[in-house]
């Protein structure tokens, strides 16, 4: 490292160490909730727009447990966190950074990685907050499954976490730019490093993932008839194919515009395919009642390839946290290089780009094939791989030590991922060498996944009295187009965000 760049990492250390004065690291500990608090308004405000006959299924899932009753939550805990402090640094965040929301998946290079894998809240805001969300994840995780901590080693399991997070942070900001961009972490390194009792799982886990491909999902879900030759295969309410003509019409317009904003190779390789059928799919807790969709694609020589079309809701870091959308300017043909060229002009960006930008500065590699549309209702979509080697470590099965270990792992891809944005290493700064930010952030997230047991119990209760509906049972495991004059600005939002 270059003198200038030592002298530059000292002054950002020196100032993120003096914003302790606005915020002291101490402040994190209490937590403090917002006096209009209502939980359950918020759920019934969340199922709003939602497709109704799959409410019922997102209300039987998030009724599981505590943990999964956070997963479908992120709303809540955005509004929540809106009276918790943080130090004024806005980065790219994920937004919802939950111990399920890291997993394996498939590098273009064939590798199998592991890293965040959820993106639909993401946006610009305060770094802080995917740390608590994170170490809430961590103690309703503890106390589940094979694991049952008591709260002493769910407090040492967060304050672990957290300092894997301050040391990764630490060491990304030695780093240029560029070895930041490029550092990821391969699955095998996940299974090597993992305790005795895990590494057998977790290479089963990985192992899994690797024989998921779209060959893989199209013997489950898909038929093949004389009539029809190869279609999807009717599950409902998980798997419903589209029999409106229109609509498939308008998903195959949607599916030429997808390609069109591709990278030239991925445009030229999805050329070769033809859409031959299409149907709805239940995904996720947190997704389910979304418009969710999987495309059947058939190649040259008859290969099959099944895309997922997800809708991305407005982020609940802006719908629910207050923070501004630094998206929201983003037009076609006037985004100061932000957006892709060659796409019609004049047309928002909208949700479907914010999820795929946000999943490309997060991801250390992303799907080949991620993109994004936006529909004639103003929807906005995001277009990937179904089931590209994805995998998942089941964290319920984890003893004490492996939960600790699995949390320290997802902490260092965070701060990996927050790295990206400016101004990483003034977090370094603030977090400083010893233990004060880690131990309060401990403390609130046990307050906090207090909280939400609290709110889970509220929320069975409002299910035994019919305030909601509840499926009986789950089959599967879990903007205007017209935008109107271009903003004269010469900063996008996005920029202005990250102060840029």
């Amino acid at each position: 490292m270059s003198d200038s760049s030592i002298n530059r990492l000292s002054m950002a250390k020196s100032e993120g160490k003096r914003l302790r004065k606005t915020v002291d690291r101490s402040d994190h500990a209490k937590l403090e909730l917002p006096k209009d608090r209502d939980a359950l308004g918020l759920i019934h405000q969340r199922n709003e727009g939602r497709i109704p006959e799959l409410i019922p299924v997102r209300m039987q899932r998030m009724s599981a447990s505590p943990f999964a009753f956070f997963r479908g939550s992120a709303d809540l805990m955005a509004y929540d966190l809106t009276a918790s402090p943080n130090i004024g640094l806005n980065m790219v965040i994920c937004g919802d950074a939950h111990l399920a929301n890291f997993g394996l998946f498939a590098s273009p290079e064939r590798r199998v990685l592991f890293d965040l894998n959820d993106f639909d809240e993401s946006s610009v805001g305060p770094w802080e907050w995917d740390i608590k969300r994170l170490a809430t994840s961590a103690v309703l995780a503890a106390r589940e499954g094979d694991v049952h901590a008591d709260d002493d080693e769910a407090r040492d399991i967060v304050i672990n976490l957290v300092n894997n997070y301050q040391d990764a942070i630490a060491e990304l900001a030695e780093k240029t730019i560029l070895d930041r961009f490029y550092s990821d972490i391969d699955a095998q390194w996940v299974s090597e490093h993992a305790g005795n009792r895990d590494s057998d799982f977790i290479g089963k886990s990985i192992d899994k993932a690797r024989s998921r491909t779209s060959l893989q999902a199209v013997r489950k879900i898909a038929t093949f008839t004389d009539k029809r030759g190869l279609h999807f295969q009717s599950d409902p309410p998980i798997l419903v194919p589209v029999t409106d003509e229109e609509e498939v019409d308008n998903m195959i317009a949607s599916f030429d515009t997808y390609v069109r904003n591709l990278p030239p190779a991925t445009n030229l390789l999805l050329k070769q395919f033809r859409l031959v059928d299409v149907a709805r799919r239940v995904v996720g807790v947190g997704s389910v009642g979304t418009h969710s969709l999987v495309l059947l694609l058939s190649g040259p020589a008859n290969e099959p390839l099944v895309l997922q079309v997800k809708e991305a809701l407005p982020s609940v870091l802006t719908t629910h946290g207050g923070l501004p959308d630094a998206f929201a300017e983003l037009a076609v043909g006037n985004s100061s290089g932000v957006l892709p060229e060659g796409a019609i002009k004049n047309v928002r960006a909208g949700n479907g780009y914010r999820v795929v930008a946000c999943q490309q500065i997060l991801q250390a590699h992303s799907d080949p094939l991620l993109g994004w549309t936006r529909g004639k209702d103003g929807r906005g979509y995001y277009w990937r791989q179904f089931r590209d080697m994805k995998g998942s470590i089941e964290i319920d099965r984890l003893d004490v030590k492996g939960l600790k270990n699995y949390c320290a792992l997802c902490a260092r891809l965070l701060a990996r991922a927050h790295s990206q944005s400016p101004n990483n290493a003034l977090v370094d700064g603030y977090i400083g060498s010893n233990s004060d930010f880690a131990e309060a952030i401990a403390d609130w997230a046990i307050a906090y996944a207090n909280q939400t047991n609290e709110d889970f119990q509220l929320f069975l209760s409002a299910i035994d009295n019919g305030e909601f509906e509840v499926a009986d049972e789950d089959l599967d495991s879990p903007d205007s187009d017209a935008a109107g004059p271009e903003p004269d600005v010469t900063k996008s939002a996005f920029d202005r965000a990250l102060g840029l």
